[in-house]
């Protein structure tokens, strides 16, 4: 089992339990983001992007992308 916990000066925390399951070739993982909203602003909704996947070919939007870019 593997833990980690990333500290930053940003408005979100991010703590990631993250277990190897060598039979199935996988990984277990538990996430809790902790997000501190500092304005003054109420916010109606948090957007999380799945950039473990954003590479996962060169038709993702993001390959996309950048390949428009570059």
């Amino acid at each position: 089992m593997v833990l980690t916990s990333i500290s930053s000066f940003a408005q979100h925390q991010s703590k990631m339990i993250v277990e190897l399951v060598p039979t199935t070739h996988t990984l277990r993982v538990q996430q809790e983001i902790t997000f501190n909203n500092q304005t003054n602003d109420s916010l109606n909704s948090i957007i999380l992007n799945d950039w473990n996947n954003a590479y996962s070919d060169k038709n993702t939007p993001l390959a996309k992308r950048f390949s428009d870019e570059f």
